[in-house]
């Protein structure tokens, strides 16, 4: 299917070679083509193992690569950037007295951010798909207060600890010894 696409001209020979090799990863990749007109089939090794054609970072179609440079990579001018806060209102208010760039500081403090996410752009249509099973996740760690009796806590939990201790073990010779000789 994806060669019926192909047309003269449509695609270059390193993007689709560079898809093919994304989509194989290590296994060699073969070019068959079969013509009727003379009865003629063609085989082609496009590489061998690790030689890799000299193709630039993130190949892709032209037309896509002109939009992804002019409309997505490029950043507007500072108005702009200055109507699109990074804080929701509700979130600035806890930092009255900060502006956002020294504010960011303090609301990023205790949050943790594990970046997973994945996902797939389809150059020709500049379609986005997520990769299933990944997720990007975004929590804040609960803050304790310090505990002015935290030590006395901390004596009490290993009483405890020992006592679940002794009881396990008199609840494990009680049972080894209720067990028949070999």
């Amino acid at each position: 299917a994806y060669e019926n696409y192909r047309k003269p001209g449509r695609f270059l020979d390193l993007v689709y070679h560079e898809n093919a090799r994304a989509l194989l990863h290590e296994a060699n990749i073969y070019r068959i083509r079969y013509s009727s007109a003379e009865t003629h089939l063609s085989i082609q090794l496009m590489n061998s193992g690790n030689i890799q054609p000299d193709v630039p970072g993130g190949a892709m179609e032209p037309g896509f690569a002109d939009y992804l440079q002019n409309q997505i990579l490029t950043f507007g001018n500072d108005e702009e950037k200055e109507k699109h806060g990074l804080f929701l209102k509700r979130n600035k208010e806890k930092f009255a007295g900060l502006d956002e760039t020294s504010g960011m500081p303090v609301a990023m403090e205790g949050l943790n951010i594990i970046n997973e996410m994945e996902c797939k752009i389809k150059c020709s249509s500049s379609k986005v798909k997520y990769v299933g099973n990944t997720s990007d996740l975004l929590y804040r760690s609960k803050q304790r207060n310090p505990n002015p009796k935290g030590l006395r806590l901390k004596k009490v939990s290993e009483i405890s600890k020992e006592r679940r201790i002794s009881r396990f073990n008199i609840m494990l010779n009680c049972r080894l010894l209720a067990l028949p000789p070999l």
